[in-house]
């Protein structure tokens, strides 16, 4: 598998679609999905930053492009299917999603992956 297939999974499983970014401190559902990764540091640091609104960030929102409306950003749904994702990969890899620490956790570990598909930010 190449690191661009396991970082769309990742996004898949934690936004339920790969064309997402930061914008404005929410997260953005862009239209288009990225059809390649650059893998510098500007945009290793947008995905840092997205992980952080979707995971640590108060009220995290989220905006639809063309509609301009903000909602509120399903953070437990997203850290079981994230959770999910990583027991897709080693069972038993994450604690269970009521644990306090479940978004810490939850960004720490897409911090991890990020740090994988990105070598060298």
């Amino acid at each position: 598998m190449k690191r661009y297939e396991v970082f769309n999974e990742l996004l898949r499983a934690v936004f339920g679609r790969i064309n997402v970014k930061p914008a404005s401190g929410r997260i953005y559902y862009s239209g288009n999905g990225p059809k390649s990764l650059k893998y510098n540091l500007t945009e290793y640091d947008n995905y840092i930053e997205l992980f952080e609104i979707a995971f640590i960030s108060a009220n995290p929102e989220c905006m639809e492009r063309n509609y301009g409306e903000t909602s509120s950003f399903d953070r437990v749904n997203s850290i079981k299917r994230f959770y999910n994702f990583l027991r897709s990969y080693r069972p038993g890899a994450a604690p269970d999603v009521n644990e306090i620490d479940a978004d810490r956790f939850a960004y720490e570990a897409a911090k991890c992956i990020l740090e994988v598909i990105y070598p060298e930010p």
